[in-house]
């Protein structure tokens, strides 16, 4: 059986949506495999990473290790300027090299995701001649995506900003070629002299070293929820700036993985676009009484009804369903 490591960082604040990223992760992943969870953290919760351990504990073919990182990179993330909602649980990207010495290969993802398709054929992409692989992102032409990338980074020279291939959320390390060139103290380096000028911290530091030695997946291996705000029918998909129509079509209707990129989140934000896919798995969750419990701080008590409601009547159809099967 082949072993497939994937890789998380995230902190206390990010359990639930990394509950049912595992979860969505696993049961729609290769059964042949095996796959072998980590987590690179600070200050998860015994209990937390309990319970986490019991919803991996689920599946047969899998495993879930919690690496304390005894909060590594803290004064980096306070001199680093651009934070937005970010924390300095993404600089523990740069640690797997050393991290798991045992491993030539590791997939790294974000967990504010939902997996609609199998992980295991991103892991078996061939980068024997490059340092890491990753998402370019569809990015719609004149899309508020393209405004802010082009704002957000006027001050780079237009070579640096062809270095800045993929995105950080989900990423395939060649970790034996890395070793091998000494990446991983380069990307701290990098991130250390960089650090008041780089915009999406961790991202910018992986594509910079990195480069040109990055491979980029199909444009369904991660889709942005926005995507389906720009792309809503066939003609709107021809008028991406790196993917043909074909592409886009067919990454909108077979995602491997679905990321809520931004700030707005399902677990924040409940109508945010294509939340229902979140909560179509969070309901097979355990964590799903927790999230109503959340709720009836958070919202009036019409609203926690109509939704407690909702939410309660697809449990019970998800249970119908199950039953039949």
């Amino acid at each position: 059986m082949i072993v497939i490591p994937v890789c998380h960082c995230f902190d206390n604040r990010y359990v639930l949506p990394a509950a049912v990223s595992f979860y969505s992760m696993l049961k729609n992943a290769n059964q042949k495999h095996h796959y072998a969870l980590y987590v690179l953290h600070t200050d998860i919760t015994r209990q937390n990473q309990k319970e986490l351990q019991n919803i991996v504990a689920g599946f047969a073919n899998a495993s879930l290790e919690f690496i304390q990182m005894n909060g590594r990179f803290k004064e980096l993330f306070n001199r680093t300027k651009s934070k937005n909602h970010y924390s300095k649980e993404m600089f523990y990207k740069f640690c797997p090299p050393s991290l798991f010495p045992q491993y030539d290969k590791i997939l790294i993802s974000d967990v504010d995701v939902v997996w609609d398709g199998d992980i295991s054929t991103l892991f078996f992409e061939d980068i024997s001649n490059e340092y890491l692989a990753g998402s370019k992102g569809m990015v719609k032409k004149g899309c508020w995506v393209e405004h802010y990338l082009e704002d957000s980074y006027k001050d780079f020279s237009t070579q640096d900003r062809k270095k800045l291939l993929v995105g950080a959320g989900l990423l395939l390390y060649n970790l034996a070629k890395m070793r091998a060139d000494n990446l991983e103290q380069k990307f701290i380096e990098a991130a250390d002299t960089y650090a008041r000028r780089v915009k999406q911290p961790e991202q910018d530091i992986l594509n910079c070293v990195c480069w040109p030695h990055i491979k980029i997946f199909p444009a369904n291996a991660l889709v942005c929820n926005y995507a389906y705000e720009y792309y809503p029918d066939a003609a709107s998909a021809s008028q991406d700036l790196y993917y043909k129509k074909e592409e886009i079509l067919f990454a909108l209707k077979s995602p491997i993985q679905l990321h809520y990129a931004g700030p707005q989140k399902p677990w924040t934000d409940i109508d945010c676009v294509k939340s229902e896919r979140f909560f179509y798995y969070l309901m097979q969750t355990p964590f799903a009484q927790k999230f109503l419990t959340s709720l009836q701080k958070k919202i009036s008590s019409r609203t926690k009804t109509i939704l407690t409601v909702n939410l309660f009547h697809r449990t019970f159809t998800l249970n119908k369903l199950k039953e039949k099967k």
